[in-house]
């Protein structure tokens, strides 16, 4: 939101134009003074910060609705099977951690194969983190919070057998 502060308008005295968006629960803000800019001037940078703005708005709400369907406590992340049919007709599943998010109107998807005793080691989990907190922006705060929640990978995949349904063609 723009706004345009005459004189009288707040308690503080400020006179300007200040522009506001809120990103993920947190307000980003710019204040433009008459005394530093040209009323026009201020009002032409702060539509172009706000329409920046927008698009983080966008792209956090987008990354933030990915996945509901998250066996793994963290959006957009979920254990699964990788299923390859080879000419053979004989079809093999292979136990994954995959990571999707969107971008614009991309639906994106990483994959981690996870070894055949089922237990995710730490490498892939910081690896996981690391890309997370790349694609995603995080703080150093939240990654950290999120090495420390690694999910069980094993109980997963030991309560959750492979179903392979054979497809009649």
């Amino acid at each position: 939101m723009i706004r345009n502060y005459k004189d009288g308008d707040l308690g503080s005295g400020f006179i300007g134009v200040r522009v506001a968006v809120s990103i993920g629960g947190k307000v980003k803000q710019k204040w433009f003074a008459n005394s530093r800019y040209e009323i026009n001037e201020a009002l032409e940078l702060a539509g172009k910060l706000e329409s920046t703005w927008f698009e983080m708005q966008i792209e956090h709400e987008q990354n933030d609705i990915i996945s509901n369907i998250s066996n793994t406590g963290i959006k957009g992340l979920s254990f699964t099977y990788d299923q390859t049919v080879k000419t053979s007709g004989k079809i093999y599943a292979y136990p994954i951690i995959s990571f999707q998010r969107r971008k614009k109107e991309l639906l994106l998807s990483e994959k981690w194969f996870i070894p055949n005793n089922l237990c995710m080691t730490d490498e892939t989990w910081l690896e996981i983190c690391s890309h997370i907190k790349k694609v995603r922006k995080l703080k150093q705060k939240t990654f950290l919070k999120l090495i420390s929640i690694k999910p069980d990978s094993k109980k997963y995949f030991s309560e959750n057998k492979m179903k392979i349904k054979k497809v009649d063609g």
